[in-house]
C-alpha cells in the first residue's frame, strides 16, 4: 500500500517529528511522511518559496535519510486555493467567465510568466530528491467561482481554434444556450481550459525531469458533484514517465460529525470516490483514500470514523490513503494520537482488506454512476444530496448497497442521476428490477418509456382540483397518509399523481385520504407502483423522491420498519438480495460474493448503539462464518442459524466496521 502522511515544515519540533514519522513507519501507519509546502505566488516579483521551503526539508530530509525513512512532499497551493495573496503577484490572475473580475486567489494556468515561475518552483524541489511529489486539489477551475478563465491568454487560445474572434461577453452568451452553435464555443472553451491545466501540469513536471525523472507524481482527484475537472489528464502529465498513474479520490470525512450528526450521510464520499475512479478507470493505475481529518483533531473526525473511511475506501478500490492526521496549523502532537493508534492496529487488516477486494462481485442495491461531466454554466438543480437513494435511505437499512457500473442487484435512479444516463443505459436498466423516484420517472415518460414504467406522473393539485375538501372557497390537501398493507405512514416527500396505464400496474401501497367524520379511507392514487417490461425486468416508482431533509415527517416516511419490509419483499423477489441485515440498527451493508463462492459483508453500525450479536438473513445454508481481524487474518467466528437467519456471536461497535466470510 502507498500511504503517505501530511508533515508540517515545523523547524522548531524537528527531533518530535522526526521520531513520529520514524514511528509511523515502523508501526504501518505510513509508508512515506509528505511534508507540506506551498508554491502560490506572492510578492513583486515572486518570492522564491521552494528555495525557502527546501532550506527546512533540507534538515528533515538528512535526518530521514540516515534512519532509512522514506519522504516526499505535498505541494498544497499551485494555482492558489482561496486565500488571499499576502502582497500581489506579477502573474495573471484567473477573471470571470460571467462578470470579467479577477480573481486573485488563483493564478491563471495559461500565463507563460506563471508556467516559467512554477517550473523553477519544481525544479528546486527536485533538487532535494524527494521520492514522491503530490499536487493538491487546487488544480481546477471550473469547480471555481470564475467557471473556468476567460482572461486574455484563454480568449486568446479560443479564438485562435475557432478562427474567429468572439469576446467574453459573447462566449458567456454561448454558455448558457442550448443552438448548436452554443454547443460548439461551450465545448472548445472546456477543451481550452482542460489543454491550459494539463499544460501547466506538464510544466511542474518538466521541472521535476529536468533535475530527477524518477520521482513519482500523485495528483489529488477531484469530483465536483457534476464532473471531475480533468483529473485523469492531469494525473497521466504528472505522473513521470515509467511510473504508475496515482490519483488520491476525492471525500473526506472531515467534519462529518459536526456537520451532520454522528456518521449520517456516510456513504456521500463512497459515492465521490467511485464516480472518480469510474470516469478516471481507463487512465489511473493506483488510488488513494481521501484519509483527512481537517483540522486533524477528533472534535472534527473521530479516529473510528477515520478508520471506518479508510475501510469503506478500499472497497471502492482504494489501494492506499493520503493520511492527513497531524496538525499543521499549531504543534499539537496529542491530536494525533488516536488516528496513529487506530491506524497502527488495522494496518495488517487493510492490506488484506484491498486483496479481497480484488476478488469481490458486489451484489445488492446497485447507483450506476454517470460519465456525464456538467460543468455548471447554467445553474443545475442538484437537489439536497448526493446520490439521495444512498445517503437518505439505503446506507442505513442493511441492504446490501454498492456504487458501480457492473454487478448484480437491484437500480436505483433518482431525480437528478436520471440525466446522466442514455436510453440504451436506462434499458440495461429496466431488463432487471430498476426502481425509479418520481422525478426520474416524470423524466423518463417524456423520453418515450411511460409504457414500460406503467404509470404516467401527475401533479399533487391535479389530485387535490378532483377530490379535495372544500374550505372557505378553496380547495385544500386531501392526501392523509400513505398505507402499506394495512400500516398507514406519512405521504413520501415531494410525492406525485402516479396514473396507472393498466391493471398490469400492480399498487405495491396507496397514496389515501381519510374523512375525519367517518374513518373512512380513500385510495387516492399509488404510493408505489411495480410492473413488467418489455426488456425483461421490472420498473418500480416511487411516487415521491428519497432526496428529502432529515426531518420528522419527510425522512422517516421511508426510515420506518414497514418500508424496509417493502423493500425486502421487492428485492427478494428476483433474488436480489442474498444477505440482509434484518433489524433496525442503522447498518451500512457492502456485501458480494468472491471468486471463491463466499459471501463477503463488510458491515458499517452507522448508529450510536452498539450491537451485541449480528442477525443476518443469508440465502442458503451457512456452514461457517470468519472474521478479518485486525491482523489481517480470518478467525471463525460462533453463530448460531434459525430459519434462513443466522447469529453471529461478534459485537459491532459503532462506526468499527466488521468484515465477515460465509460460506
Amino acid at each position: 500500500m502507498l500511504n503517505l502522511s501530511i508533515m508540517p515544515l515545523d523547524i522548531n519540533h524537528v527531533d518530535e517529528i522526526v521520531s513520529d514519522i520514524i514511528e509511523q513507519q515502523k508501526t504501518g501507519v505510513s509508508t512515506h511522511a509528505m511534508f507540506m509546502m506551498k508554491f502560490n505566488p506572492e510578492g513583486t516579483p515572486a518570492v522564491n518559496k521552494a528555495e525557502k521551503q527546501c532550506k527546512s526539508y533540507d534538515v528533515f530530509r538528512a535526518r530521514l535519510d540516515r534512519a532509512g525513512a522514506k519522504h516526499g512532499v505535498l505541494v498544497q497551493a499551485t494555482l492558489g486555493h482561496i486565500t488571499i495573496p499576502s502582497s500581489p503577484y506579477p502573474f495573471q490572475p484567473s477573471i470571470s467567465l460571467s462578470t470579467g473580475e479577477d480573481r486573485v486567489v488563483t493564478c491563471c494556468p495559461l500565463d507563460p510568466n506563471f508556467r516559467k515561475y512554477i517550473k523553477e518552483q519544481f525544479r528546486i524541489l527536485a533538487s532535494r530528491h524527494p521520492s514522491v511529489v503530490m499536487l493538491d486539489d487546487d488544480l481546477g477551475l471550473f469547480y471555481k467561482p470564475t467557471k473556468g478563465c476567460a482572461c486574455k491568454y484563454h480568449m486568446a487560445e479560443l479564438n485562435r481554434r475557432a478562427k474567429k474572434a468572439i469576446t467574453r461577453e459573447e462566449l458567456f452568451k454561448h454558455t448558457q444556450g442550448c443552438t448548436e452553435e452554443d454547443k460548439y464555443y461551450t465545448n472548445l472553451y472546456v477543451e481550452v481550459v482542460r489543454d491550459s491545466l494539463v499544460g501547466c501540469v506538464e510544466a511542474m513536471r518538466a521541472g521535476l525531469d529536468e533535475v530527477d525523472p524518477t520521482i513519482q507524481g500523485v495528483v489529488s482527484g477531484i469530483y465536483t458533484s457534476t464532473f471531475c475537472e480533468f483529473s485523469d489528464y492531469t494525473a497521466k502529465a504528472f505522473a513521470g514517465k515509467g511510473n504508475l498513474t496515482v490519483i488520491r479520490l476525492n471525500g473526506g470525512p472531515y467534519s462529518n460529525s459536526a456537520a451532520t450528526g454522528g456518521a449520517r450521510n456516510f456513504t456521500a464520499n463512497m459515492f465521490r470516490a467511485a464516480i472518480l475512479r469510474e470516469n478516471t478507470k481507463d487512465t489511473v493505475k493506483v488510488y488513494l483514500a481521501e484519509t483527512d481529518t481537517c483540522p486533524q483533531n477528533r472534535y472534527s473526525t473521530s479516529a473510528a470514523l477515520l478508520h471506518s473511511h479508510f475501510t469503506a475506501s478500499i472497497l471502492e478500490g482504494a489501494t492506499g490513503a493520503k493520511h492527513w492526521i497531524t496538525r499543521l496549523a499549531a504543534f499539537e502532537p496529542n491530536s494525533g494520537k488516536a488516528y496513529r493508534k487506530k491506524l497502527s492496529k488495522y494496518a495488517k487488516f487493510y492490506e488484506a482488506l484491498t486483496e479481497y477486494y480484488k476478488q469481490l462481485s458486489p451484489f445488492g442495491c446497485r447507483i450506476p454512476l454517470t460519465h456525464m461531466q456538467v460543468y455548471g454554466f447554467v445553474p443545475e438543480d442538484l437537489g439536497l444530496k448526493l446520490s439521495p437513494w444512498a445517503t437518505s435511505f439505503l446506507e442505513r437499512l442493511g441492504l446490501p448497497l454498492y456504487f458501480s457500473n457492473e454487478g448484480e442487484g437491484a437500480v436505483f435512479i433518482d431525480d437528478f442521476s436520471v440525466n446522466g444516463f442514455d436510453n440504451e443505459e436506462i434499458k440495461q436498466f429496466m431488463s432487471g428490477t430498476a426502481i425509479f423516484s418520481v422525478g426520474a420517472a416524470e423524466k423518463l415518460c417524456e423520453r418515450g418509456f411511460t409504457e414500460e414504467l406503467g404509470v404516467k406522473v401527475g401533479s399533487e393539485s391535479d389530485v387535490i382540483d378532483r377530490v379535495g375538501v372544500t374550505l372557505n372557497s378553496n380547495k385544500i390537501k386531501v392526501a392523509s397518509g400513505e398505507r402499506i398493507g394495512k400500516v398507514c405512514l406519512s405521504t413520501q416527500y415531494g410525492k406525485r399523481e402516479l396514473i396507472p396505464l393498466s391493471d398490469e400496474t400492480e399498487w405495491l401501497s396507496q397514496v389515501y385520504c381519510k374523512d375525519p367524520q367517518a374513518e373512512e379511507i380513500t385510495p387516492l392514487y399509488p404510493g408505489v407502483t411495480r410492473k413488467k417490461n418489455s426488456y425483461g425486468g421490472e420498473c418500480i416508482v416511487f411516487s415521491g423522491t428519497p432526496d428529502m431533509p432529515f426531518k420528522y415527517f419527510t425522512a422517516f416516511s421511508l426510515l420506518n420498519e414497514t418500508r424496509k419490509k417493502q423493500m425486502i419483499d421487492i428485492l427478494s423477489k428476483n433474488g436480489n438480495l442474498p444477505i440482509y441485515y434484518p433489524e433496525d440498527a442503522e447498518v451500512y451493508l457492502r456485501a458480494g460474493r468472491l471468486t471463491t463462492g463466499e459471501i463477503f459483508a463488510a458491515v458499517f453500525n452507522l448508529s450510536q448503539d452498539a450491537l451485541d450479536e449480528l442477525p443476518l438473513v443469508v440465502d442458503g445454508n451457512v456452514s461457517s462464518v470468519e472474521r478479518l481481524n485486525e491482523n489481517g487474518k480470518l478467525v471463525r467466528c460462533e453463530f448460531e442459524s434459525f430459519n434462513n437467519m443466522i447469529y453471529v456471536k461478534e459485537s459491532v461497535a459503532a462506526m468499527e466496521p466488521i468484515v465477515l466470510i460465509i460460506k
